[in-house]
């Protein structure tokens, strides 16, 4: 979690966070989660933490760094397209109802 960052407001509540975690298989890291309170969004304050995260694992050598994102989440989509992620393939989710 070394590579993890967040946002506290005056009284010291979370409102925004990257979550950064090292694949164990190959060792790369891979922003698994963003969020930001969703009163507090439009605010760029997931910005401010994945630049956090970016930085950290560029300052840890790190060469390349995975993230995923829901189809749906147009706001996500922009903000890692800005930050120069690019689809790398598009993953399919299915369920069965027993």
């Amino acid at each position: 979690m070394d590579g993890s960052f967040a946002i506290l407001d005056v009284r010291g509540r979370l409102v925004s966070l990257a979550v950064m975690k090292i694949d164990p298989e190959t060792a790369r890291p891979e922003h698994d989660w963003t969020a930001t309170l969703p009163e507090l969004r439009g605010r760029r304050l997931a910005l401010l933490c994945k630049l956090a995260a970016i930085r950290w694992a560029r300052d840890a050598g790190v060469r390349e760094i995975l993230t995923e994102n829901a189809f749906h989440n147009l706001p996500m989509l922009a903000l890692n397209e800005r930050l120069g992620y690019r689809r790398r393939y598009e993953r399919v989710e299915l369920e069965r109802v027993l």
